[in-house]
């Protein structure tokens, strides 16, 4: 539909390939910013999802009532309080999206015309070329692991019940 309507219709964006980042960053964004858009759409709606669920369970919360009668502004009881209390949720699925986004770029590459990592993976599957869909599967769960070691670290980090003593 990003196509259809934005390349197609409106004739704003290429509807596919690849422009070279020395040719200029307007043409190399255009060519991305497409395929981009439809691979993260899923993503993004679920952690945003979660974040507003997450935002409005901490604002319920009792310490951010005694923020106010304390008289800590709006921003500061947001900033300090509600955000790395609410934000836990929305980390948690980020990590557990980034699998989809892995394989999702397969058909994301296959509609725009890109040449990368899933069109990669896509043609060594049908030629048969076992090492190279094993390089993959290895490379993938590098990735998917990596990222959520990153998520993990990061949720000790900014997540005040994590800090704490149990």
């Amino acid at each position: 539909m990003l196509v259809e309507i934005f390349a197609v219709g409106l004739g704003w964006f290429p509807s596919g390939g690849y422009v070279p980042f020395e040719v200029g960053v307007s043409p190399w964004f255009a060519h991305l910013l497409l395929p981009a858009l439809a691979l993260s759409f899923d993503t993004v709606a679920d952690v945003a999802r979660q974040l507003r669920a997450g935002l409005v369970g901490a604002y319920s919360e009792n310490y951010v009532t005694g923020a106010v009668v304390r008289g800590l502004g709006p921003r500061r009881i947001f900033l300090r309080h509600v955000l790395p209390n609410g934000v836990g949720p929305s980390l948690a699925v980020l990590g557990l999206k980034f699998p989809t986004i892995i394989g999702g770029a397969v058909v994301t590459e296959w509609i725009f015309g890109l040449q990368g990592f899933g069109r990669f993976a896509n043609d060594s599957a049908q030629a048969g070329d076992v090492p190279a869909v094993q390089g993959v599967l290895v490379v993938s769960i590098v990735l998917v692991v990596s990222f959520n070691l990153i998520v993990n670290v990061v949720l000790g980090k900014v997540t005040p019940a994590a800090q704490r003593g149990v």
